[in-house]
């Protein structure tokens, strides 16, 4: 490249940095911008639970929850139909259905009274059953209250503070790979900010820290629900790479300088990255 006096002009979005200073010259900055944070944006709170309502670790507990029902609920009948068939007589299906309805009932502390046992072993039966189902029904709640907040936690990306704790990628050898070298906040690399986007379409990361120019740009036509937040604290200028002792440099700053002060570029800002 322009490092190595093969070529003159390096076109590009080439942030100007110390260390590419001493490799190569630059021309007048023609851009100014930051780091930019991509991320898909955050579902709300009824979408997020109805997912999780949905989900196999959800389906799956509900129907561990249905079968210990129906075990208490055929204990129960085993201990009370003989002596007390108004309630728990029947065919087996019936006495086992009313036994599974009173376990139901008694779990959740509804309380309807329209069932009971009466032998000292239903009773009895009944008293363990009473204490089991106050933590089995404490648990369970605690359960899908913990796994809702903590998957909103994980996914919601506000800002820079959030990258520690949330799955994040970064573009190998960027100026955005050595920021978050600088500032401790460890990420997966990606070859370029097209695949980095992919994988958070996928589901498979929450946030690209790249560009915010080019984050805008590749996405200013996607209907994907991701956002691009600003990276504070990460101002940088793009700039031509020129090679050393390049003969045309004056001319092209001037020529730079009277393009980035037209209005064309003004438009052509607002119309590929939505920058003003």
């Amino acid at each position: 490249m322009a490092a190595n006096d093969k070529i003159d002009v390096a076109v590009g979005a080439l942030s100007m940095t110390p260390e590419r200073e001493q490799l190569i010259d630059f021309s007048y900055s023609f851009f100014s911008t930051g780091l930019g944070i991509a991320t898909p944006v955050k579902s709300s709170g009824w979408t997020t639970l109805l997912v999780q309502l949905i989900s196999p670790a959800f389906l799956s507990a509900v129907g561990i929850l249905a079968v210990l029902l129906l075990a208490v609920g055929a204990l129960l009948w085993l201990v009370e139909h003989k002596r007390n068939p108004e309630q728990f007589g029947g065919s087996v299906a019936d006495g086992i259905g009313n036994g599974f309805w009173w376990s139901a009932v008694t779990m959740t502390t509804v309380g309807y009274g329209d069932k009971a046992p009466i032998t000292r072993a239903g009773r009895l039966l009944a008293t363990v059953w009473m204490f089991v189902s106050v933590i089995t029904i404490s648990s369970f709640t605690a359960a899908i209250a913990s796994s809702v907040t903590l998957n909103q936690m994980r996914t919601a990306v506000n800002g820079v503070d959030d990258l520690d704790r949330v799955r994040t990628l970064v573009v190998a050898g960027s100026t955005g790979e050595q920021s978050l070298a600088n500032r401790g906040i460890r990420a997966n690399t990606v070859t370029d900010p097209e695949a980095g986007l992919n994988t958070l379409k996928s589901g498979q990361a929450d946030a690209l820290v790249y560009d915010e120019a080019v984050l805008r740009y590749l996405l200013r036509n996607d209907d994907a629900n991701i956002q691009v937040l600003s990276f504070s604290g990460s101002k940088q200028d793009y700039a031509l790479g020129l090679r050393s002792g390049f003969e045309q440099r004056e001319n092209l700053n001037r020529s730079l300088l009277e393009v980035t002060r037209s209005s064309a570029w003004q438009t052509t800002m607002q119309q590929f990255i939505g920058i003003k």
